[in-house]
């Protein structure tokens, strides 16, 4: 019924398209009950990297990934109500990993992509999909328990590893409730990263790759919906009303010359000043580093032939 339905969106982040459509059956309640096909739905949770309406300070791209899904449904009218959920809150409420290593776990994981430790982190990838499994009967009774405190009429996940303790957990407590997973990245990095073999859900995948591995992994395609790459904000896709030439020109840049945008996320990577030494000489280059200042002094500090700028953090 109008007014009283209810549908979350799980998940650290929603990635890119210019609109965001389900098609087909999606939502529980009779055909003409809700919208796009959405029958019964007027409230949707995005549940991730994201607190109520507040941003955190972590960043992500699974919370930006949110918030464009979140400003695509408002833009476009839709009568829907969005809960934005953070999952991590939702299974340790009392902020015990915070507690015992002093941060919280995506702190972790942009701090070690915006200085480059990345060698070892498939094996770190396989040793966490471990502890998911050994500990799934517990994080399926605690989200059991938040499905029905929030009673949900849909659910959208936005994080990868943990969609099958979500997934068992919702249809028990909630049967009937549709499940969603949004892959934020390009592909699945299978197995049981984004999709799960064996779960009766819905997949929105933002390429070619990513909708051949749902397929591969036997899920009908009436339950895989395409879109035109990862969600991004609606601004993204305004014309902008400027003089591009003068507008470069302004920034000090050559309007008559190859332009690299080089960025790693609102915490930038110390990979970026490998690709500013080896461009210095050819191309200009406009480096994002998000919330690294101190990335973005040692950027500054590099000798160039090529002009190079630097916009300040673009995150919000």
């Amino acid at each position: 019924e109008q007014g009283d339905a209810e549908a979350e969106l799980v998940g650290a982040g929603v990635g890119g398209a210019a609109e965001v459509q389900l098609r087909g059956d999606v939502g529980r309640g009779a055909a003409g009950g809700g919208v796009g096909g959405l029958g019964g739905v007027d409230e949707l949770v995005l549940v991730g990297g994201v607190a109520g309406h507040e941003l955190l300070a972590a960043g992500g791209g699974h919370r930006a990934s949110a918030l464009a899904l979140e400003a695509v449904i408002r833009e476009q009218g839709w009568p829907w109500r969005v809960r934005l959920v953070n999952l991590f809150e939702v299974l340790d409420p009392q902020g015990q990993f915070r507690r015992f290593t002093g941060k919280a776990p995506e702190d972790w994981y942009n701090q070690r992509l915006a200085r480059g430790w990345t060698i070892g982190m498939a094996q770190e990838l396989k040793l966490l999909q471990g502890l998911i499994r050994m500990g799934h009967s517990r994080l399926v009774r605690t989200l059991q328990q938040h499905w029905l405190r929030s009673e949900p009429d849909l659910v959208v996940s936005l994080v990868p590893n943990f969609n099958r303790p979500l997934y068992e957990s919702l249809v028990s407590a909630l049967p009937g409730v549709p499940y969603v997973t949004l892959l934020t990245d390009l592909a699945d990095f299978s197995p049981n990263f984004w999709i799960e073999r064996a779960q009766d859900q819905h997949f929105i995948c933002g390429t070619p790759k990513a909708v051949e591995q749902a397929r591969g992994l036997g899920h009908a395609d009436s339950r895989i919906h395409a879109t035109s790459g990862m969600i991004i904000r609606p601004e993204f896709y305004r014309q902008p009303l400027l003089d591009r030439a003068a507008q470069m020109r302004h920034l000090g840049l050559d309007p008559d010359r190859p332009t690299g945008l080089v960025l790693f996320g609102g915490h930038g990577s110390r990979a970026m000043l490998g690709i500013a030494r080896k461009l210095a000489h050819t191309t200009q280059l406009i480096l994002v580093c998000g919330h690294n200042q101190a990335l973005a002094a040692q950027l500054r500090a590099l000798p160039t032939v090529a002009p190079r700028i630097w916009p300040r953090s673009y995150a919000r």
